[in-house]
Parts: structure tokens; C-alpha cells; sequence
């Protein structure tokens, strides 16, 4: 006999044995996933962008010195860097509401059929 723990566990934390419910649960809880993840996300490109703005005011300083070149160029490497990593987030971003968006749809299907 095969055991269904997840099923199981579901059953007691909804208190019912209705397939249905269950499922429904379980796919709220995929969407608040996904939701949470889309917020990770946007923190971490909030994070990135502060993070380039510094950099950035940082190179206008030194420059205005005219001194530290190397600095610089190390610095301006990371803003490259960093672009690409921004670029990287928001295609991740884009792709993670999208997901999210299509797991709420799952979900209000689950109340359409009651």
C-alpha cells in the first residue's frame, strides 16, 4: 500500500479529507511561494542598483581627484559586471511573475469548480 504523507498532512492541516481542499491548499501555498520569490527578487535589484549608484558616485569622486586609475578601472569592471547582474534579476524577475501569474490562475480555477 502505497503511502501518500504529503496528501496525509495536508488532510489534517486543512481538516478535511476532500481531495479537492487539499489540492486547493497545496496551490495557495505554491502561489505565496512564488509571490515570495518575486519579492526576493526585487529586493535583490533594489540591492544591486543602490549598490551601482554608490559605485558610480564613487568613480565621479575619484575622478575628479584624478588620481587612483586602477581604482578606477576596478571599479568600472564591477559596474559592467553589475549590469549584466541586473539584466540577469529582471529576466528572472519578469519570468517569476509570469509563473506567479499562472499559479494564482491554477488556484482560482480550484474555487471555479466548488
Amino acid at each position: 500500500m502505497a503511502n501518500f504523507h504529503i496528501l496525509e498532512s495536508l488532510a489534517i492541516d486543512v481538516g478535511s479529507h476532500h481531495l479537492h481542499d487539499r489540492m486547493r491548499v497545496f496551490f495557495q501555498s505554491e502561489v505565496a511561494y512564488e509571490e515570495e520569490f518575486v519579492e526576493d527578487l526585487r529586493d535583490q535589484c533594489f540591492k544591486v542598483r543602490v549598490d551601482m549608484e554608490r559605485r558610480s558616485l564613487m568613480i565621479i569622486e575619484l575622478e575628479g581627484l584624478g588620481v587612483a586609475l586602477d581604482c578606477i578601472d576596478r571599479l568600472r569592471a564591477m559596474q559592467k559586471s553589475d549590469t549584466k547582474k541586473l539584466v540577469s534579476l529582471r529576466r528572472m524577475l519578469l519570468e517569476a511573475r509570469v509563473e506567479a501569474h499562472e499559479r494564482q490562475l491554477v488556484c482560482d480555477s480550484m474555487d471555479d469548480n466548488d
